[in-house]
């Protein structure tokens, strides 16, 4: 998910690039992916873990890793927006 979260995060429009909308391949593979591990994350695929050798994980522990996704994409969107906002008061002076 931190791979997916970057790739959001720093893909910010302004005033580099279109908005991320605008590429619809980008915006659907990300939508895809990031459906993808959602439900990884929450739901007990058997035939998933066969196919990544994985272990099954309480729904307490699983809850708990989702709500750190968010929280981690809130913080890393909110610092490149810091980050850019920064920036663009340094070139103003």
């Amino acid at each position: 998910m931190q791979y997916l979260v970057c790739c959001l995060a720093l893909s910010i429009s302004k005033p580099f690039r279109k908005p991320i909308y605008t590429n619809y391949l980008f915006a659907g593979s990300a939508i895809v992916m990031g459906t993808y591990q959602t439900v990884q994350i929450v739901v007990d695929m058997e035939w998933n873990q066969w196919l990544f050798d994985l272990t099954t994980l309480p729904k307490s522990f699983r809850y708990e890793i989702l709500g750190l996704v968010v929280v981690n994409s809130i913080m890393s969107y909110g610092f490149e927006k810091l980050v850019n906002y920064v920036s663009n008061r340094q070139q103003q002076r």
